[in-house]
């Protein structure tokens, strides 16, 4: 079973679609900060969550990760888009912006549990100034070597559940 988390008027076929604020009656309501999740353990194999995570209040994120983590089955994955450094502040209701940093180092938040998470993949939605330089890599170095916010607005970053 599929899960698309937060997922406002994009709805996908063969997913559970929800949202906390539903558009219309095809959308589940779920409130992502209201813990535990309304889902069982390992119920689902793979979990969306585009342009979610910066909304949701920065003490309850790393709680909200741990039960993307509870309903995934091993082997599994939970795709997450989010926006790149400071393009969070785009907008009022953001937290926060990511790097790949952010991810690379996701399983030290829960030290003494062992590896939880793989990145299997990650991408990047690059600037008008970005998408001259045509390499991810390229535009992934600069992430790494100085800011790449002039070439990158969004990071997206595919995991594997661990179990």
């Amino acid at each position: 079973m599929k899960l698309n988390l937060g997922c406002g008027k994009e709805l996908l076929n063969n997913y559970l679609n929800v949202d906390k604020y539903p558009m219309n009656d095809q959308v589940k309501k779920v409130d992502v900060t209201k813990f535990p999740l309304p889902f069982k353990d390992n119920q689902f194999s793979y979990v969306r969550m585009g342009n979610i995570l910066e909304h949701i209040p920065l003490d309850l994120q790393l709680r909200l990760i741990d039960e993307l983590y509870r309903i995934t089955s091993s082997g599994g994955r939970i795709w997450i888009r989010v926006p790149y450094g400071s393009h969070w502040t785009r907008r009022i209701d953001h937290y926060r912006g990511y790097t790949y940093a952010t991810f690379q180092h996701i399983d030290s938040y829960w030290f003494g549990k062992g590896k939880r998470f793989k990145i299997t993949s990650w991408s990047d939605h690059p600037t008008k100034f970005g998408q001259l330089l045509v390499s991810k890599y390229v535009r992934r170095f600069f992430d790494w070597a100085a800011s790449g916010e002039w070439f990158i607005t969004d990071i997206v970053v595919e995991l594997e559940v661990l179990k």
